[in-house]
């Protein structure tokens, strides 16, 4: 397919693993891990946590790697034997059962093979605390996200655990792949994951939930801003927030200095002194998207 159309992705040879994103996948995933058990365990390391694996292929190879590495006590099942005999030979994990890998009395469950994982009948049998896994669409239904929260069992949201392939393959596409701004992205995905956990807790909500609402706010936000932009270069005058104070600025035209008064505060050209060199500004910007 890759000689017919340029369309296809993780086939780059010159970054690494020959353009295969599963170990990025599997970093994010190994991250994102190490987030839950510090917001659910309270523990720093990963030393004597206990993880099951649900699928030893790519990414669940590269996840048990990862986690043995850090001494981490790692179950894994697969319907492939020989995929078992590597991660048990190479890494010291213990086979399952594929039938029992999810009802295991274990710190982590991480479903790392097809999706539906979590369904009605599955989440009875759960014993973890955590479910932090790569697999697509987990969750067989949208309501069981709640039905984890009320079980009080973390779930670290699909899309945002396994968005480091993604990541990796955005890089690609876009032609300026550098293998430290794509691990420095993967890598950040704990701190997202983090985020969204403690936004779930403050507001009782889902982790799916905040998760949600945070990518739909992340998408807008951006709208607004492009919007924004567009209104600054066709007026030339926006308004920003400093401090407490709301200003007008002047972002073409000619290099003169204005004062007016605006909410007690006084409005000047962008060059006055009390605007420092580089300063971030935040736009202001109205629920019409207009600048205000």
């Amino acid at each position: 397919m890759g000689e017919r159309t340029r369309w296809v992705s993780g086939t780059h040879s010159e970054q690494d693993f020959n353009g295969d994103p599963s170990p990025y996948t599997a970093l994010g995933n190994f991250e994102g891990i190490k987030a839950a058990i510090r917001h659910r365990l309270n523990q720093s390391e990963l030393s004597g946590i206990s993880v099951t694996i649900q699928g030893a292929r790519n990414v669940g190879m590269h996840l048990t790697r990862l986690l043995t590495e850090e001494s981490a006590r790692v179950y894994v099942s697969d319907v492939n034997e020989q995929s078992l005999n590597t991660a048990t030979s190479l890494y010291g994990a213990i086979k399952v059962d594929p039938s029992k890998i999810h009802r295991l009395d274990v710190d982590v469950f991480a479903p790392c093979k097809m999706g539906g994982a979590i369904n009605h009948v599955s989440i009875e049998e759960i014993r973890a605390p955590i479910i932090a896994g790569a697999s697509n669409n987990q969750l067989a239904s949208p309501e069981l996200a709640e039905e984890l929260k009320q079980r009080n069992i973390l779930n670290a949201p699909d899309y945002v655990i396994n968005a480091d392939g993604i990541i990796d393959v955005y890089h690609q596409q876009a032609g300026n792949w550098d293998a430290h701004r794509v691990r420095e992205q993967v890598v950040s995905i704990g701190t997202t994951l983090a985020q969204i956990f403690e936004r779930a807790d403050k507001d009782c909500l889902s982790t799916s939930v905040v998760a949600d609402s945070t990518a739909e706010e992340t998408f807008l936000n951006q709208k607004q801003v492009s919007n924004a932009a567009e209104a600054i270069a066709r007026t030339g005058l926006m308004f920003i927030n400093i401090g407490r104070h709301r200003h007008l600025m002047l972002t073409r035209g000619p290099r003169w200095s204005k004062s007016l008064l605006l909410n007690t505060a006084t409005i000047r050209h962008s060059r006055s002194p009390w605007i420092k060199q580089n300063q971030r500004f935040q736009i202001a910007i109205s629920s019409n998207n207009s600048i205000y």
